[in-house]
């Protein structure tokens, strides 16, 4: 029977999906045979940014979503900041560094930084700013960035105001003391949580501090029209403004069509991301192809395993049906530059990643027999129709072994809800990255009192790895003890690791200085121009 409340997949197969995709492609391409004209640079000099939907806060305690805290990081400045790249650099701070093994952090604030109030950007009003999103009466939900501070528990409880784990040693010089070695701290320090507010806009602001942020951050927020736009100018406060523009304005368009047709028009100069669905038309012409800016992602697209239910507590089954799964002709029929395989569960570019491709071996006889005549289903969020897609081919790939798969087609919200209740068998999930830091995947995904667990997995030996990789420093110590989790996690197999799916961007020919970020807090904008 259907469970309560789910949509029951009658979906296309992949060949007619295909071929209705390639229908509609074309007639979008022959609707549009001459190339788009580039656009004029805007005589105002800001430049339009396409942005989705309404931000229901600009607060740094309340924007909890990746768009909600891209904005909040323009408004707000942080003692360090993840540069294009995924690397940690100093913004605010003039300097940091690690002591006692990655339990103390020392931060040097640059000396003059002053709020737009006036007020003094120093030590204390770090302090202020970092206590405020752990004390119960802010009720925020991201206040675990700092429960690695010496004291959280006390703050987060009400028994104190301030973190006592943080120490003032001077206006300009913050120490933060751990409770034990954390490598993952600067990369925390990084995430929208820790920006500073200046308490004296909290208070005259009052709730709506969130509608009306005024911080030292790169930009400064001057008009918000629900619905419409965001227009933000560069802030002469902070030191490493941006000159070279007069604004930005992030255009809020929900639909793919739209934004690419106010692209077209010239009215948005920068399409982020860039409409799978669209990408192959610009591509087409030479002009823009060049236009098209790669955006490597922090993420981990999977196929989870719920290891709390039989026949999937057994991790000879969950093996067995990896390796019937031929993911990669999925990820290239569907997706091909888009997205690269997954060899393990740390996207490259960090720490612990996969630097060579696991060796493979071929079902066995036992593996083939365990697969005879298992059902289970398959469960997948109705967001876009290349989801259906995929778990089609995977449905094809395992009846050739004897496995008949039912597919469930669930919208978003009961999907989220019956996941976390743990009502399946399989489902298709993903994971983007909250901070640059390998232990963000590892943690969340697999540690067994993870709320974000969804598989259930559970295994003493991961726990006590994935704790010892949070305190180790040394890099080389760190990425060595991330591809041992690795490994062992391909054995025990919780979930089948697909890919890594990448974004693009495209730009008016005339738009200089765009730095694709791998992370939503990635970029500011600092050397974004015009060239006219």
């Amino acid at each position: 029977m259907p469970v309560k409340g789910s949509q029951s997949t009658e979906v296309l197969t992949i060949g007619s999906l295909l071929f209705y995709s390639v229908i509609l492609l074309a007639f979008f391409v022959l609707g549009c045979s001459e190339p788009p004209s580039p656009s004029s640079p805007p005589h105002d000099d800001v430049i339009s940014i396409r942005g989705r939907d309404n931000p229901p806060t600009l607060d740094p305690a309340y924007a909890t979503r990746t768009f909600d805290g891209h904005l909040a990081c323009l408004v707000h400045g942080g003692l360090l900041r993840c540069n294009p790249d995924g690397e940690i650099v100093p913004e605010l701070a003039r300097s940091w560094k690690t002591s006692e093994g990655g339990k103390k952090y020392a931060f040097e604030i640059q000396p003059g930084l002053r709020f737009p109030s006036g007020n003094p950007l120093d030590a204390t009003a770090v302090v202020e700013s970092w206590s405020r999103i752990c004390r119960p009466e802010t009720g925020s939900s991201v206040s675990w960035v700092f429960e690695d501070i010496v004291g959280y528990d006390r703050v987060i409880s009400g028994e104190l105001r301030n973190l006592p784990g943080l120490l003032i040693r001077s206006a300009t010089e913050l120490e933060a003391v751990l409770r034990a070695p954390s490598a993952t701290f600067p990369a925390r320090m990084s995430m929208p949580a820790a920006r500073i507010v200046d308490p004296m806009a909290i208070e005259q602001a009052g709730e709506d501090y969130g509608r009306h942020p005024r911080a030292l951050g790169a930009w400064e927020l001057v008009e918000w029209e629900d619905d419409s736009h965001l227009l933000f100018r560069p802030n002469p406060l902070y030191p490493e403004r941006n000159d070279s523009i007069k604004g930005l304005r992030f255009d809020l368009i929900a639909k793919d069509f739209s934004a690419s047709a106010r692209f077209e028009t010239g009215n948005v100069h920068i399409l982020n991301p860039l409409p799978s669905s669209q990408s192959d038309y610009w591509k087409e012409f030479p002009t823009w192809r060049k236009q098209i800016h790669p955006a490597p992602q922090l993420n981990l697209y999977y196929l989870g395993f719920g290891c709390h239910r039989k026949p999937f507590d057994n991790p000879k089954v969950r093996l067995a049906l990896a390796k019937a799964l031929d993911s990669e002709s999925v990820r290239e029929t569907l997706y091909g530059e888009r997205a690269i395989p997954a060899w393990g569960p740390i996207p490259p570019k960090l720490v612990g990643s996969e630097e060579t491709i696991p060796e493979s071996s071929p079902l066995s006889a036992s593996e083939e027999e365990i697969l005879q005549g298992l059902t289970f289903e398959m469960w997948f969020p109705d967001v876009d129709p290349t989801s259906a897609l995929v778990m089609e081919g995977f449905q094809a790939n395992l009846l050739k072994h004897g496995v008949r798969v039912r597919l469930r087609r669930v919208d978003r919200t009961a999907y989220s809800a019956w996941r976390r209740e743990g009502r399946f068998d399989a489902f298709l999930g993903n994971w983007w990255a909250d901070f640059p830091d390998p232990d963000n995947f590892i943690t969340p995904l697999f540690v067994s009192d993870s709320d974000s667990n969804m598989t259930r997995f559970k295994d003493p030996q991961v726990d006590n790895w994935a704790e010892e990789a949070r305190g180790l420093v040394n890099p080389e110590e760190r990425g060595a003890l991330y591809r041992k989790i690795g490994r062992r996690l391909r054995e025990q197999t919780p979930m089948v690791f697909l890919w890594h799916l990448n974004e693009e961007v495209l730009t008016q020919p005339w738009v200089i200085g765009y730095e694709p970020p791998t992370l939503y807090q990635g970029t500011l904008y600092l050397r974004l121009g015009i060239s006219k």
